[in-house]
C-alpha cells in the first residue's frame, strides 16, 4: 500500500502509534525513504528497548513512551501518524481525536473492518474452574478486547470529526504465517493468516487501511 499510493513526500515526518520494536520501520524505509523521519511510541518500555537496539537512535529515527490518548506532541507535529492499535480502545474517539490533533497531514489508521459494528472481548485463559459462568459484563478475568467496525460506522465517525476518507484499502501484503507455533503465545489466543484473511480464536480479522485526511 505504502509504495502503491502518494502519500509521502521526501523530508516528511511519521509518528508510529503502538510501534512496539518498530517494525514498520523497516518497511518505511525499503518502501519510502532509507533517511526518513520516523517517531515510535508505545506504552511498553521493553519493546522500545528492543527497537532502539535495532534501529538505533540518530537525527532520523527516535523511540518514545507514551499513551496515545495523551500524546506528547504539539498539534500538527508530524505529516502522517500511523494507528495499528485503534482496534484495543474502549472508545475510538478519544484515541483518534489524539491522532488527528498532532498529524497536519493525515492518518493511516490500520483496522479491522466488520460486515457489522460489534464489540468482542477475547477471554485469555478460559478454564471453566478459573473463571466460572461467563459474563459480558465481568471485567475480573484477562481478556483482550476487540472493536470491529464497519466500513459504515467508520465513514460516519471521520465525518463527524470533518476530516475526509482518503481511501480504504485491504490489507493483503503479508505472507502465511502461525503465531500459534510461538512459544510466546503458548497460553493466549494467537494470529494465524488463512488466504487472505488473519483468525485470531474464533475472530476473522479482515485488516484494512484508512486513510484519514486533513480537508482543511
Amino acid at each position: 500500500m505504502l509504495d502503491r499510493r502518494d502519500i509521502y513526500e521526501s523530508g516528511d515526518s511519521i509518528l508510529d502509534l503502538g510501534c512496539a520494536t518498530g517494525h514498520f520501520l523497516k518497511s518505511l524505509r525499503r518502501l519510502l525513504d532509507s533517511e526518513i523521519r520516523y517517531t515510535g511510541l508505545d506504552i511498553d518500555m521493553k519493546f522500545l528497548q528492543w527497537g532502539r537496539e535495532v534501529y538505533g537512535l540518530d537525527e532520523t529515527c527516535t523511540f518514545i513512551q507514551g499513551n496515545a490518548v495523551n500524546l506528547p506532541f504539539e498539534d500538527d507535529a508530524f505529516d502522517t501518524v500511523f494507528a495499528n492499535l485503534f482496534h484495543f480502545f474502549p472508545r475510538i474517539d478519544t484515541a483518534l481525536e489524539e491522532s488527528l490533533r498532532v498529524a497536519n497531514e493525515r492518518v493511516i489508521w490500520r483496522t479491522p473492518i466488520g460486515e457489522t459494528t460489534c464489540v468482542s472481548k477475547v477471554i485469555l485463559n478460559d478454564s471453566f474452574e478459573e473463571i466460572g459462568i461467563v459474563d459480558p459484563h465481568e471485567t475480573e478475568f484477562d481478556y483482550t478486547l476487540y472493536m470491529l467496525y464497519s466500513k459504515e460506522y467508520i465513514e460516519g465517525l471521520v465525518d463527524d470529526f470533518s476530516w475526509e476518507i482518503e481511501f480504504f484499502e485491504r490489507d493483503d501484503d503479508f505472507g502465511a504465517f502461525d503465531n500459534n507455533e510461538l512459544s510466546e503465545f503458548e497460553d493466549v489466543p494467537a494470529t494465524k493468516a488463512i488466504g487472505d484473511k488473519q483468525i485470531n480464536g474464533s475472530l476473522v480479522l479482515d485488516w484494512h487501511y484508512v486513510s484519514i485526511r486533513n480537508d482543511e
